[in-house]
């Protein structure tokens, strides 16, 4: 979906019509405001990596400048954290100085994993710009037919490096010819989207986790070569090197079959301030 301009009049509507929905349901919005053609929000990854949004899961409200999305709040989901806090005594520590958990997620499709990919090694500012300027020369809806007709210069005026918009034409690509088939992720298990998701240029290991852990909402997803989870776990439990992937897999054993919502509080845990800091 493209998203308009919402006013900030509507945010007070839209603050009411959730309040009224049932206590069942967890709400989430995605407020996607246009100015110049950039999105301007749509924020995950706790200001590591930017611009996924928020998920459709069960049903969508639309109307010419809003779209509500609601998130069933699952029972397996009920049960991470305090099985987490059971498991792993320094976890609990963190889980407590973080306090709940909220993960901001994204919609499975071909524009969030284009987002990742225009995303990666830059600072979110300066991605955001590019990734607009992107957008507003799709006129706003990223798809990769759109992305197609636009030229190379085009694409390089917009800010992208040749390898970044190489890899993303890549992914239209491969969208297109159905090599990358995103409607079939969701029924895939974890391992066989990463392979799926590797046969695109500039598509890691990593990139891939990434999008099982906040596209396709995976509980289970253990990324060893995180950075930020690796000075996180050196940082919680004490460890005088940076721990190797072996280490970290060992550490995160009793996390299962949560180890995201883990990574979660860790990825949190490096933004709380403790005595030693």
């Amino acid at each position: 979906d493209c998203f308009s301009t919402i006013s900030f009049s509507g945010l007070f509507r839209l603050d009411n019509l959730l309040k009224s929905h049932s206590k069942t349901l967890v709400s989430e919005v995605v407020l996607c405001f246009q100015l110049s053609g950039i999105n301007l929000l749509g924020i995950w990854y706790l200001g590591i990596a930017e611009g996924w949004g928020i998920p459709l899961k069960s049903s969508t409200y639309t109307s010419a400048n809003l779209t509500v999305r609601r998130v069933p709040y699952t029972e397996s989901m009920r049960s991470a954290v305090p099985h987490l806090k059971a498991a792993d005594p320094v976890l609990a520590g963190i889980i407590e100085q973080v306090g709940p958990y909220r993960p901001r997620h994204a919609t499975p499709d071909f524009e969030n994993l284009a987002r990742s990919i225009a995303y990666q090694q830059l600072h979110g500012k300066a991605a955001a710009t590019i990734f607009g300027r992107l957008l507003s020369a799709c006129d706003a809806c990223l798809k990769p037919e759109t992305v197609l007709k636009l030229s190379i210069e085009q694409m390089r005026a917009c800010g992208l490096s040749k390898q970044k918009l190489s890899y993303i034409r890549d992914l239209a690509e491969k969208t297109i010819s159905g090599d990358v088939n995103f409607a079939q992720l969701p029924s895939m298990d974890d391992e066989d989207v990463i392979e799926h998701l590797t046969r695109v240029k500039g598509i890691g290991r990593w990139s891939a986790q990434m999008f099982l852990m906040f596209a396709l909402k995976r509980p289970d997803v253990m990324p060893t070569v995180d950075l930020g989870i690796n000075m996180a776990i050196k940082r919680a439990y004490r460890k005088r090197k940076v721990p190797k992937p072996a280490q970290i897999l060992k550490i995160a054993e009793p996390w299962r079959p949560y180890r995201s919502v883990a990574c979660w509080y860790l990825w949190r845990s490096m933004d709380v301030k403790t005595q030693e800091d």
